[in-house]
């Protein structure tokens, strides 16, 4: 918005754009509002993830680390136990645990 001389422009083109969010480099406002929105949208492409998986299994490890992010790895027995936020399409792919 720093370019755009008139406030209504601003308006205008937000009515154009259904999710845009003006924001100012120069004066930092909107930062808060863009930030607020990358992460709704983040978050609703995330889950969290708990599972068993057998100590045979490294690809699902691999795959696990690799796109998400593990909070807790416990071994049990010959199998580890995790809890991951991972993208919702990989716990799609997994769910066979």
């Amino acid at each position: 918005i720093d370019k755009v001389p008139e406030s209504a422009q601003i308006e205008s083109m937000r009515s154009h754009f259904r999710n845009s969010i003006p924001i100012s480099a120069v004066k930092k406002e909107g930062l808060d509002g863009l930030i607020k929105t990358i992460l709704s949208h983040i978050s609703s492409l995330m889950c969290t993830l708990k599972m068993l998986i057998p100590s045979g299994d490294p690809k699902t490890m691999n795959l696990i680390y690799e796109n998400g992010l593990v909070s807790r790895k416990e071994y049990r027995g010959e199998d580890v136990y995790i809890e991951a936020e991972v993208p919702v399409r990989l716990k799609q792919l997994i769910e066979k645990y």
